[in-house]
């Protein structure tokens, strides 16, 4: 993959600092908490509360690895890492992901790491690590909609929406490979293009669909880990929060994360706000537990970024 040039990353950083800023603003809006109210809110977290929540946000590294791995299987991939391997580099991921402004640089690595994977090029690794967002997302739904459809939280009712989106993430994540088959020769054709159409020729086909039943399932784990780890840092700040709640909330608000501010800065403080507000918690209480939230998975992202500056590096 070629490296941006320095103006469109320039233009690019610059979108995503105007975006957070944005979002930041969106918060304040919502929440109107005091600098102290704020303070005093994440002096509630107990230090044993956080560490629930940096081990479980870890143990959720650990899941999405089995993920990659299982799409990894399902798409015939000849030579997948090792399972220490792929969680090594998922972590590492992470920490490019928290810390890069384009939120994507850690997907990009594991792609370029894991490039040798399919005998019919690149395209197959980068492929996959894609697929694996899409069924994040869908898990991410359709956990929602489950566990709303056995109780409502606050003023949400049943609904067959989540259920509908995270069908529309699936039936993408399955139609993809074959789009880009369809295109490689039509891209091949024109010389602008033509180096595109090549690597997307190589985009693998499914082999196994049991593996993608068990992704998706993994996917489920995964947000509820988030959830919980969620839940661990409410039981100090707002102990009327149930576990129904988080499991329908968090996912919820975490969608917000999927857009390209910095570390998902703003847009996930301000969907804690105005999601939790729907079930009584205090704005400071909510933004505190969304900070926290953040605070564990950077400690996981720092853990990665130590993997990755002792493990060695190909040029």
């Amino acid at each position: 993959m070629e490296p941006k040039a320095p103006a469109e990353a320039r233009r690019g950083l610059a979108l995503r600092l105007m975006l957070t800023a944005l979002a930041l603003a969106v918060w304040a809006g919502l929440a109107g908490v005091s600098p102290r109210e704020l303070a005093g809110a994440l002096g509630r977290i107990a230090p044993a509360s956080f560490a629930w929540a940096v081990a479980l946000t870890a143990a959720n590294h650990l899941v999405g690895a089995l993920r990659w791995r299982a799409l990894l299987a399902a798409f015939g991939a000849t030579a997948p890492p090792s399972f220490g391997g792929a969680f090594r580099l998922y972590l590492e991921g992470t920490f490019f992901n928290t810390f890069l402004p384009a939120n994507v640089g850690g997907d990009v690595l594991r792609a370029h790491r894991t490039r040798r994977a399919f005998a019919g090029g690149a395209a197959g690794a980068y492929l996959v690590v894609l697929l694996e967002r899409l069924f994040g997302l869908a898990g991410l739904l359709g956990l929602a909609g489950i566990v709303l459809g056995v109780r409502p939280v606050g003023s949400l009712e049943p609904s067959a929406l989540p259920f509908l989106l995270a069908a529309a993430a699936l039936a993408g994540a399955l139609a993809l490979p074959w789009v880009l088959r369809r295109s490689a020769p039509l891209l091949a054709r024109h010389a602008l293009t033509e180096g595109i159409g090549q690597a997307l020729a190589g985009a693998p086909r499914l082999l196994r669909r049991a593996p993608l039943a068990g992704a998706l399932l993994l996917s489920f784990v995964t947000h509820a880990g988030v959830a919980l780890a969620c839940l661990a840092l409410l039981s100090d700040l707002a102990p009327g929060v149930t576990l129904t709640d988080a499991l329908v909330l968090v996912p919820v608000a975490l969608i917000a994360t999927y857009l390209p501010t910095l570390g998902g800065l703003g847009t996930r403080e301000a969907a804690f706000v105005l999601l939790f507000g729907w079930i009584g918690v205090e704005e400071a209480e909510a933004t505190a537990a969304s900070l926290g939230l953040y605070g564990a998975l950077v400690c996981v992202a720092l853990l990665g970024g130590a993997l990755h500056l002792l493990h060695p590096r190909e040029p």
